[in-house]
């Protein structure tokens, strides 16, 4: 019975434990032994291997495992291959994973290929990543040829992962297995093959992706749109045709855009039979399309849009009629001619428009017959498009018009004349003035005074004694400026009525003579109110000296005047602009909320910007400019605020742009964020990550939350930015700021510096490098609490290129110390209001609880998306809820909602849920 039960002992006790042996030189003593049994122990060995990963000491657990790699590849046991595969989908332990993937290619042949391919098949994204690995070393063809078939008739429940595989090695063996994927495959299989086809853009390519025209799945036909909008050729363009008449109005949008980017008129009658779809999105897509790559044969088509009922598409036909006119040879004046005779007022307005907007070689006589019964905009609307033309033929069209018997257009052609700024005229306006009609005087007396110059001041300053006309020559003489009008106004001073006295004062001031100061006076005492302030107005202007008003208003500094830069921004700040931009071979330009006017009529030099820029640069910033050849700073005005600045060398020389920063740090609350974040104010460690894309207001979030915290307790807070953005005063806190390449070279050094300093606060602007991302964990880790931002999206993504910027070697130690010390992240992005200018701000939020710490620390990231969605009562929320919230609140459109979302299945279900 003994003898039994110490052979049962030795039946099952590990051929190879801790204990075996140590030092190296047992180690190789042991090995060889067991190298010379007869029999091969390679069931006990595997028997080790299964129990391995309970093994704590690292050093131990390695050495194990490289003997018994040693003892398989001395023993070449054709069965191993086999084996390993089947410890790999059974062991858990990831060393072992790593170390089976690095020996079974010694010991195994081709025909392993197959077991390998199952590994495609796992559920779990790490295995089908560990099969890519596993079948590096094999040959390529042999490899592809494999997973080539499998992928045809297999069945799969994830091909994304091996069609991408397949694409990497052989992308020429790839399309009838994404053919395949397409007919079988599950909706993400079906977009990575999509994906697949258009990045081959080979002929069989592409009849593979038409064949999912009439997919089931909105999502497939909407990238299907998508990707054939950009390959040229008539199956794309068939294809296009046929998701231009799509249920679905993104679809149908989608397939005209992609119609108007391939420009082939062969698509032009689908696209004519779309300006007439039931959605209004897709007639105006249509009529876009039209615009861009029609002809004359579409001009139809677009009149009928002119006359619909919808004022949107009433506009996409005026834009493309306007389009079109400028591309192709168009008889646009008889289409506007015929708009005028319409009877819907609407019809005749977009008539004024397009003739505003179009480059008509001719002008017909017969538009001025349809406007004579129009509103006064409409025709101020033709008139700017007249004389925007400058077309040869307009002049004589309106000197003629002079004659006609109706008033109404001999005014209408004095609007003509004066706006084309033809000093011919103010001999045919000067006949005029004798005019039956007083409207028709008057008008050509204000005329004349746009146009006329010295020489006509005798016969205005005669009609200042019209009582009709007084104001209006008064006003006249005003605009020519001339000193020999002020003699003849004061003159009639006194005499006249309160209007007119009040339209000479107006005069005299535009002279700016002293000589009238005198009479102005008088004016001083005048029995009408409005006339005694006036003259009070116009004196305290005349009598003030130019050159001191100078100093005051303009020069701030009269020891330092301001240089062009200073005096280009300070003017940018007095007038509520957003930014200012400086370019070479242009005029300096001042941004408001997007849209770019003139600062100055010149422009720059390439040497002017130069002499602008260096000035402002410290030696450290400059030698940055002249070795990376761009750079962001930050630059401030005493009392004009703080700019952050930009530039940059392109083609033609060098752009130079200031964004202007607020003066004050919005409060927290004003920036209508998720509740949650405000409590991130209270963790006293940690790591807390702002991100999201550039200009998404990530700065603005972090200086609300360090001046929260500066409200709220005694701490030492640093920030170390490029460049400094927002200036924060002391209050409860002690705050150092400090801009990298102006007081620290980098962000890592500053950051060693803030632990010197013992900062309980310290602030990162970016993450450039992975020494300031390990220098960032590092210290969160040690009881400091870090604030940073990144420019990287969404959430997953960000822990992803964390881990994944260091060395697979460090990745394990990475996701600890992430899991450890990361306390949230706040990954946002600004979308446009519905009803206000201002964007507003869409948040998705993780927060670090103990299944997020688990999740990162086991480097399961593909897991964080379904925890933020499910953790609402934790303050998470994921960034596709955010936009649903929004639009359910009615801040944004469902449009603008749908273009930022990271899933589209995931925000339409939600969507449908709130609807339900």
């Amino acid at each position: 019975m003994v003898r039994e039960n110490l052979g049962s002992w030795k039946k099952y006790r590990p051929i190879i434990t801790v204990e075996s042996w140590s030092t190296e030189t047992e180690r190789q003593a042991f090995l060889q032994q067991l190298k010379e049994r007869r029999r091969f122990p390679r069931r006990e060995l595997f028997q080790v291997l299964s129990d391995v990963g309970a093994i704590t000491n690292r050093q131990k657990k390695h050495e194990i495992l490289e003997s018994i790699g040693e003892l398989l590849l001395f023993a070449k046991d054709p069965n191993v291959p086999e084996d390993l595969i089947e410890l790999l989908q059974t062991t858990r332990d990831s060393e072992t994973r790593i170390w089976v993937s690095r020996i079974l290619p010694q010991l195994a042949d081709e025909t392993i290929i197959p077991s390998i391919m199952q590994f495609f098949r796992h559920p779990k994204p790490i295995y089908r990543q560990l099969a890519k690995k596993l079948l590096e070393p094999f040959n390529v063809d042999t490899v592809a040829d494999t997973l080539a078939g499998e992928l045809i008739l297999g069945a799969w429940t994830n091909r994304s992962d091996p069609l991408r595989f397949l694409f990497e090695i052989a992308p020429d063996k790839v399309t009838s297995a994404c053919r395949q994927t397409l007919l079988i495959g599950s909706e993400t299989d079906q977009i990575t093959a999509l994906e697949i086809l258009a990045d081959l853009r080979t002929e069989d390519a592409v009849k593979a992706m038409s064949e999912s025209v009439d997919d089931d799945s909105d999502t497939v036909r909407l990238l299907l749109a998508k990707r054939l909008g950009r390959i040229p050729g008539p199956v794309s363009v068939d294809c296009l045709v046929k998701l231009s008449t799509d249920k679905t109005q993104a679809i149908a949008k989608t397939a005209l855009e992609g119609l108007k980017r391939l420009a082939d008129k062969s698509s032009l009658p689908a696209v004519v039979k779309c300006a007439e779809h039931e959605n209004v999105g897709v007639r105006a897509a249509a009529l876009s399309t039209l615009g861009e790559i029609g002809g004359a044969d579409q001009l139809p088509a677009l009149l009928q849009g002119i006359k619909d009922s919808d004022i949107h598409i009433r506009q996409a036909a005026e834009n493309a009629i306007i389009l079109l006119s400028r591309r192709v040879d168009i008889d646009e004046n008889n289409a506007v001619s015929a708009l005028m005779k319409d009877e819907d007022v609407n019809v005749r307005r977009a008539a004024a428009r397009i003739l505003a907007e179009t480059d008509a070689n001719t002008i017909l006589s017969n538009v001025f017959e349809y406007i004579q019964d129009e509103d006064w905009w409409v025709r101020e609307s033709v008139v700017k498009g007249l004389t925007t033309l400058r077309d040869a033929t307009v002049y004589p069209a309106a000197i003629e018009l002079l004659g006609h018997h109706d008033p109404v257009l001999r005014r209408y052609a004095i609007d003509i004349l004066v706006n084309l700024e033809n000093r011919q005229a103010i001999e045919s306006l000067l006949l005029l003035l004798k005019d039956a009609d007083w409207w028709v005087r008057e008008n050509a007396v204000i005329g004349l005074g746009k146009l006329g110059s010295k020489d006509i001041v005798p016969v205005l300053s005669e009609l200042l004694a019209i009582p009709g006309l007084c104001v209006a020559a008064a006003n006249a003489l005003g605009n020519i400026g001339h000193q020999s009008a002020v003699q003849p106004l004061v003159d009639h001073l006194p005499a006249a009525d309160t209007r007119s006295r009040l339209a000479i004062l107006d005069a005299l001031e535009k002279i700016k003579s002293p000589d009238s100061i005198p009479m102005i006076e008088t004016c001083l005492n005048d029995s009408d109110r409005d006339v005694r302030i006036k003259a009070g107005e116009v004196l305290a202007r005349l009598r003030v000296d130019r050159a001191a008003l100078k100093d005051a208003g303009h020069q701030r500094w009269l020891n330092t005047p301001m240089s062009v830069l200073d005096t280009l921004l300070t003017e940018a700040r007095r007038q509520n602009a957003t930014d200012v931009i400086l370019t070479s071979s242009g005029p300096p330009m001042a941004g408001f909320d997007g849209d770019l006017t003139p600062m100055a009529s010149e422009s720059l030099t390439h040497d002017q910007l130069m002499s602008m820029i260096y000035p402002i640069l410290s030696p450290m910033l400059e030698a940055q400019f002249n070795n990376e050849q761009d750079l962001a700073f930050s630059y401030e005005i005493e009392g004009a605020g703080r700019f952050y600045g930009s530039v940059m060398h392109h083609l033609t020389g060098i752009n130079l742009s200031f964004r202007l920063l607020p003066d004050v740090i919005p409060p927290l609350e004003s920036l209508k964020l998720p509740d949650y974040v405000k409590t991130l104010v209270e963790l006293r460690h940690g790591l807390i990550l702002i991100a999201g894309p550039p200009s998404s207001g990530k700065t603005t979030t972090v200086a609300a939350l360090i001046s929260r915290i500066n409200e709220m307790r005694r701490n030492r807070i640093v920030t170390i930015e490029k460049p400094i953005e927002y200036l924060h005063k002391q209050q409860k806190s002690f705050i150092i700021q400090r801009e990298v390449g102006r007081h620290t070279a980098s962000f890592s050094g500053a950051l060693h510096a803030a632990l010197r300093e013992d900062a309980d606060v310290i602030m990162v602007s970016d993450i450039p490098d992975r020494d300031t991302l390990s220098q960032v964990l590092t210290t969160a880790g040690s009881g400091h609490l870090v604030i940073a931002s990144t420019n990287s999206f969404p959430v997953s993504t960000i822990l992803k290129s964390m881990i994944e910027a260091f060395p697979a070697a460090r990745q394990n130690h990475i996701c600890n110390l992430l899991a450890e010390s990361l306390r949230a992240i706040v990954c946002q992005q600004l979308v446009p209001q519905a009803e206000k200018d201002e964007p507003v701000i869409a948040a998705e939020i993780l927060v670090n609880t103990p299944n997020v710490s688990g999740i990162i620390r086991n480097n399961k990231l593909f897991q964080i998306t379904s925890v933020m969605s499910t953790g609402g009562d934790r303050g998470m929320i994921s960034m596709d809820q955010s936009l649903v919230n929004l639009v359910r609140q009615g801040i944004v459109t469902h449009e603008d909602a749908y273009s930022r979302t990271y899933d589209k299945q995931q925000y339409e279900s939600l969507m449908q849920e709130m609807t339900e």
